[in-house]
């Protein structure tokens, strides 16, 4: 059996920068846009794929995952 941790590192490394979708063992669609991998993943008829972003090392270094907040004014406002 193959050891999960390093083949997802394998993958990883392998497609920096790309979107990836993936199930068991292989990898189903690479991409540059979460859209792309969504549409193919559909266009296969693939349910239960694990989607994901291999970031840069540059990425890695500044990080870049954040919250983004809808701000809803306040009644007082109006």
């Amino acid at each position: 059996m193959i050891d999960e941790t390093l083949f997802l590192e394998t993958i990883k490394r392998r497609h920096l920068g790309k979107w990836i979708g993936l199930k068991e063992n292989e990898v189903l669609v690479v991409s540059d846009s979460h859209d792309e991998v969504i549409r193919e993943l559909r266009k296969k008829n693939v349910d239960g794929a694990y989607v994901f972003y291999s970031p840069t090392e540059t990425e890695k270094q500044y990080g870049f995952l954040f919250l983004v907040r809808k701000r809803i004014p306040s009644r007082e406002a109006h």
